[in-house]
């Protein structure tokens, strides 16, 4: 079962089960009891409900990819563990990886090595899906033509030009 962290205007914060996140979500104003921190919490007191895996991946700093590449982050970009490579100067710049290759590094949802462990055994393609869902058909499908824009986009494209 999932849970979430639930942070309260003055500063505090409970880790909550997905049920009390649904019945949080249920009441507009008002109290709300809330078994797992033992109190009552006002509705218009709650800040923000956060999953709490979201929480724990802000805080990675090493992962694997799909394709069992290790990396790690490097000021806010993803880039290979081991990847330096001297400029002209000698000085060792990161190597930045491909967002369109490696859609995890564009969605931000590079596997922790441990769950990494638990799924390296499944097929390549079956990892790629499982990091991405539903957004890696979105990614990988580049529309080419006028029509192709305006279907993905709902609306009427037209070129304009001066």
């Amino acid at each position: 079962m999932d849970n979430y962290i639930l942070k309260i205007m003055d500063g505090n914060s409970f880790t909550i089960t997905h049920d009390e996140f649904q019945q949080i979500g249920r009441v507009k104003t008002g109290m709300v009891f809330i078994k797992s921190c033992n109190s009552m919490v006002n509705i218009s007191s709650v800040s923000s409900i956060i999953p709490e895996e979201n929480i724990k991946n802000k805080n990675q700093q090493y992962g694997v990819l799909h394709d069992g590449t290790k990396v790690r982050m490097h000021y806010g970009s993803w880039i290979l563990d081991d990847g330096f490579i001297p400029d002209d100067r000698g000085n060792y710049n990161p190597v930045r990886l491909s967002r369109t290759y490696y859609p995890e590094i564009a969605l931000d949802k590079v596997f922790s090595t441990e769950q990494y462990e638990k799924i390296k055994h499944l097929p390549l393609e079956e990892r790629k899906k499982l990091v991405c869902g539903e957004q890696l058909a979105r990614l990988e499908s580049k529309p080419t033509s006028i029509k192709e824009i305006s279907e993905k986009l709902g609306y009427e494209v037209e070129i304009i030009n001066k």
